[in-house]
């Protein structure tokens, strides 16, 4: 009886430390930052080459309602549509804004707490 105890245990040990051995490596730390690099790596080339170098651009602000979008550029107040330094701006989501001229694009990230609040 002793001996049927023993191979019950070693066996549930074993099955435990194989099933949690291939559990753990799915998880993923939800307090690591964001790796914006590698997401780069995962994008096509030809949509990589395409992206401008972001120094010297910066979006402060986002204000998302049901009826428009406003992203704060470089302190100027934009509207999907106007146009900044020859870039157009064509998107505007809670966390980022992206400006297009010709085959040219920038992809500005929100800087900040990352906390997001859409008005309706």
């Amino acid at each position: 009886m002793a001996d049927v105890r023993k191979r019950m245990f070693l066996g549930l040990l074993l099955s435990t430390l194989f099933w949690s051995s291939g559990y753990a490596a799915e998880l993923v730390d939800p307090m690591k930052p964001v790796q914006h690099q590698a997401v780069a790596k995962h994008r096509p080339a030809a949509e990589a080459a395409d992206r401008v170098d972001t120094t010297g651009w910066r979006l402060s602000a986002v204000l998302c309602s049901g009826e428009r979008a406003v992203a704060v550029i470089n302190g100027q107040p934009m509207l999907v549509g106007e146009t900044l330094d020859g870039y157009e701006l064509i998107a505007i989501e809670t966390d980022k804004a992206e400006l297009r001229n010709g085959k040219k694009k920038l992809v500005l990230q929100r800087a900040g707490s990352g906390l997001k609040k859409n008005i309706r």
